[in-house]
This record gives C-alpha cells, sequence and structure tokens, in this order.
C-alpha cells in the first residue's frame, strides 16, 4: 500500500506530517505513548504537542493539562536556565545533550531523572521542534552510590588494618599493598604493585614459587591456599628475614582469579615468648634451687653414712650392702643432675638414627634390679619398631624420669607396664602404673616446671623432686613429639610419648611466605 501523507497524532496530541499508512500510525502512536520513558515533545514555539502515559506518571500530571502549556513549565524552576541552553542548540544546531535534575514525584520522594534534549528533524524540513526523553535514574543512581560508600568503607579497611593485607593476581603480580603490608615489608606500594611476590619470600622459595602458582592452577591442590594461619618466613625490602603467621584466600571474580594474603608480623611476639620462657625457666630453676639442694644433701648424706659403716665394717657381706646402698644412692643423683641438663639445655647436637628397641632393651635391664624388694611388677609389652632421628642420650632421661615417677606413686606395690609400637605417623611409648593416680585439680598444672604435690600425686608429678614430667614435656617437645596423660585416683596413671618417625634433626625446611 503506498503511503500518504497526512496528519498523524503521536502519544498525547503532538501532530506531524509524514508518509506512513494508517497500520503505522497507530503502531508508532502506541509506542510513543507506551513507552517505559518519559516522552515530552514541543514544537519550535515550545508547546508542548506530546506528554505519554509514563511522563503521566512521573510528574503526576495529565496530558489533558499539559499539553498547548509552554515546554520549561513542566520542568523545575531552578533547571530551566540550563534547560533553555540544551533547548536553543537542539532548535539552532540540532544537537542532542542530557541534564540531571530532581524531582518531588506525586508520592512525595525525591526522584533523580536525566533528560536528553534532540531535536524534531522531518526529511528534507527544517528542524520542526524537540523532544525530551525523561528517565528515572533514582535507583541506579541509589546503587552507585551504595557502591562508592562500600569501595570507601572497604579502603578506609584497608587502610587502618593492623594486618598487611596483600592481593595478587593468578601471575603472582601484586596488585594491592595496603599501609600495614608497607611497614612490614618495607616497600611502599607504588614501589611493588606490579612485581611478582616472590620479592617478599627466602630462598629457595623466591626461586620457586612460580612453580608452585602454576602447579595449583593446573591441579586445583593447594599448599597454603585457604589452610588457615601458618607460621612461615618473610623477607623485607632490606634482605632481613623475619617470622610472621599468613592465611590466603582465592576470590574469582569474572575470569580472573584474585588471591588475598593476610600477613601478621610475628618478630615482636616471638622475642616477648623467649623471653617469657626465659624468664619462666630462671624462676624455676631458682624455686627449684632449695629442693635439689636438700635432696643432695640427704642423698651425700646417706653415701656418707654408708661409706663410714663399710669403712667400720669387718664383716664382708655388710661392707658390700653398704656400698650398695652408696651406689644407689648415687644413681639417684646421678639422674637428678640428668634430668636438670636435660630441662635446661637449649642446644641440641645432630639426631643420628637411635635403635629404640636395643635402647629399650637395655633400658628395660637396668630397671630390673631397681624393683626388687618394691614388690612392683614389671609388664612388657614391646614391639619392633624402626629407628628414630634424634640424639641417644635423649631417650633414656624420658623413660627414666617416667618410670620414677610410676615407682614413686606405687609405695605398696603395684604394676608397672612398659609398651611400645609404631605405625605410618610415628612411634609410642607409654608408662602405664597402678598407683595412687593424679587429683583432678593437679592435671591442669601437672606440666608446670618443677611442679609437685609430693606425697599428694602420684607417677605423672614429678616423684622425688617435682622434675618429671616438665622437663620430659620439654624433651619430647624438641624432639618434634606429644605427650599425653589419663589418670584416675585411685587406679593409676597412664604417660603416653609419641615421636614422629623424623625425629626433629630431620625437619623440612622452613617455608616461605607464598600464595600457593
Amino acid at each position: 500500500m503506498r503511503g500518504v501523507e497526512r496528519p498523524v497524532q503521536v502519544g498525547a496530541g503532538f501532530t506531524r506530517s509524514c508518509r506512513m499508512d494508517g497500520a503505522t500510525e497507530h503502531f508508532y502512536e502506541a509506542l510513543c505513548r507506551t513507552a517505559g520513558f518519559a516522552l515530552v515533545a514541543a514544537d519550535r514555539a515550545l508547546t508542548i504537542r506530546a506528554w505519554n502515559d509514563r511522563a503521566v506518571e512521573l510528574f503526576g500530571r495529565p496530558a489533558e493539562s499539559m499539553l498547548g502549556t509552554p515546554l520549561p513549565d513542566a520542568f523545575p524552576e531552578d533547571m530551566r536556565p540550563q534547560l533553555g541552553v540544551l533547548i536553543r542548540d537542539a532548535l539552532e544546531q540540532g544537537l542532542s545533550n542530557d541534564v540531571e535534575f530532581t524531582i518531588d514525584a506525586p508520592g512525595g520522594e525525591e526522584r533523580v531523572l536525566v533528560a536528553i534534549v534532540s531535536p524534531i528533524v522531518m526529511p528534507q524540513e527544517p528542524v520542526s521542534g524537540v523532544s525530551v526523553v525523561v528517565r528515572d535514574i533514582t535507583a541506579r543512581r541509589a546503587a552507585m552510590r551504595a557502591v562508592r560508600e562500600t569501595a570507601a568503607r572497604l579502603r578506609a579497611i584497608l587502610e587502618t588494618a593492623a594486618e598487611g593485607i596483600i592481593t595478587a593476581d593468578a601471575q603472582g603480580r601484586i596488585e594491592s599493598f595496603n599501609p600495614a603490608a608497607e611497614r612490614i615489608f618495607g616497600w611502599t606500594a607504588d614501589e611493588i604493585i606490579g612485581r611478582n611476590l616472590h620479592v617478599l619470600m627466602p630462598e629457595p622459595h623466591r626461586s620457586q614459587h612460580d612453580e608452585y602458582i602454576r602447579r595449583y592452577l593446573a591441579t586445583g591442590q593447594p599448599h597454603i591456599i585457604g589452610q588457615g594461619g601458618r607460621e612461615l618466613t618473610g623477607v623485607r625490602k632490606n634482605g632481613e628475614t623475619f617470622p610472621l603467621d599468613l592465611a590466603v584466600s582465592e576470590v574469582q571474580v569474572g575470569s580472573a582469579r584474585i588471591f588475598t594474603g593476610i600477613v601478621r608480623d610475628m618478630t615482636e611476639r616471638k622475642r616477648l615468648a623467649d623471653e617469657l620462657a626465659t624468664s619462666q625457666r630462671m624462676a624455676a630453676l631458682g624455686n627449684m634451687a632449695d629442693g635439689v639442694s636438700h635432696h643432695f644433701n640427704n642423698i651425700l648424706g646417706g653415701v656418707l653414712t654408708s661409706i663410714d659403716a663399710a669403712l667400720m665394717s669387718d664383716n664382708p657381706r655388710t661392707f658390700r650392702r653398704t656400698l650398695e646402698r652408696a651406689s644407689d644412692a648415687i644413681g639417684r643423683a646421678s639422674r637428678i643432675t640428668q634430668q636438670l641438663l636435660a630441662f635446661s639445655e637449649n642446644e641440641y647436637a645432630t639426631g643420628e638414627p637411635l635403635d629404640l628397641n636395643d635402647a629399650m632393651r637395655k633400658f628395660v635391664l637396668g630397671l630390673r634390679p631397681r624393683l626388687e624388694g618394691r614388690g612392683i611388677e614389671l609388664v612388657e609389652d614391646i614391639q619392633t619398631v624402626p629407628p628414630l632421628l634424634v640424639e641417644s642420650h635423649r631417650l633414656p632421661p624420658i623413660l627414666e624420669a617416667l618410670c620414677q615417677n610410676s615407682i614413686d606413686a606405687m609405695k605398696s606395690g603395684g604394676r608397672l607396664t612398659i609398651r611400645m609400637s609404631a605405625d605410618d605417623q610415628g612411634v609410642m611409648i607409654s608408662i602405664e602404673d597402678t598407683g595412687e593416680g593424679i587429683k583432678p585439680e593437679h592435671m591442669e598444672r601437672i606440666f608446670e616446671p618443677f611442679f609437685t604435690t609430693r606425697a599428694q600425686v602420684s607417677s605423672a608429678a614429678g616423684g622425688n623432686v617435682g622434675l618429671g614430667l616438665s622437663a620430659v614435656h620439654g624433651l619430647v617437645r624438641e624432639l618434634g613429639g606429644q605427650i599425653q596423660i589419663a589418670s584416675k585416683v585411685g587406679i593409676g596413671t597412664t604417660v603416653t610419648v609419641r615421636l614422629p618417625l623424623k625425629g626433629h634433626g630431620d625437619k623440612p625446611a622452613a617455608a616461605g611466605a607464598g600464595f600457593e
């Protein structure tokens, strides 16, 4: 059907001349009326000729009251000067521009709007009017404001956090470095952003870090990521190494993978812990001095008495018995000395493989004579175990202290059971007695240096001078092991020591501060 030139009502009354059939006319009229944006159109005299349904909703004014009125009157008075400039640009230069403004909507709330002013141009004719398309951007502005506020809060958190916060991409390049990280590592953000994370690590991890990341990206098996805080070693800009606690997480943003590391400098905490440990050790040794002195005086008094009796006796049997008593007393003094040395030493020699089976056999052989006449039955449940990489002189004091404590707890006799076994994780040694047991109120303090309740506490409490478990605990920890105690008053006590198959002499190298 051939188009004809005829007047067409657009929206709520704007007429223009164009070539279109009746169906097209109705289509355009419906389009303008039901558009999702407010449409206001005016002729060159700026008389409103169109005011669609959305304009009615947005401005709260019906089309009948707006058609034929001046275009500027439809908008807030404070924006009319700027609107006038845009209308003039549209009519005279054919330009389209936009302006933002606010109105009080019919419901009373303030709305943020954007008005796009454009010329209305007919084919082969000059500009015949202007159209103003108005969109409500209140929700978008609120969302943008919320995003800005959230970003500002996050930025404030990053800037003021006590922990170092570092982000890096999947290639290990640093993307952000907060002020705390600057203080910890000595780099400024401007200096380090864009560099590889490995500059924050000591060797050999610095050279290996890129491979760590590639392996993680390929296999998905993390070394540190998502594993919680770990104590590692970092390196400052000046080359100084220091202990740090590192927790790493990963987040996917679109197709990008971002790694975030939370870093805490542990230097001061380590120093304070070392000072506290030293002061506790010195205080414990000081508190112990009187007890040790008194105990040694008793032992020496017994030795001297036995020697005097031997010298005065003409009976060979009496002479032998008195010397045996003196020898036993000297043995007790030697054992106390060994425990004191084990407790007070700080440096440990490099470990060599220790045959635990042979060491245990020799210990049990030496233990049996000490049980004679005490009414104590010795039970052995000793399995063959692999060798441990520990110093050979470290194990006997542990066994000696535990067994002596058990012997002291069974003054009326009982049963002493020694067990030894191994699994994939390590070797277990347990000393079990049927002595008096440990009272619940003493269990919390049982590992304190030199804690003792003398006669009131059983085996694990430390027997003679209260040295036992404090020394054993320190030795076991130095060997990378663990110690556990189970006790019940009137039933007895079991002390279990677990030692790793690779003793402390074969620890893995210290980890670097990697994000892998």
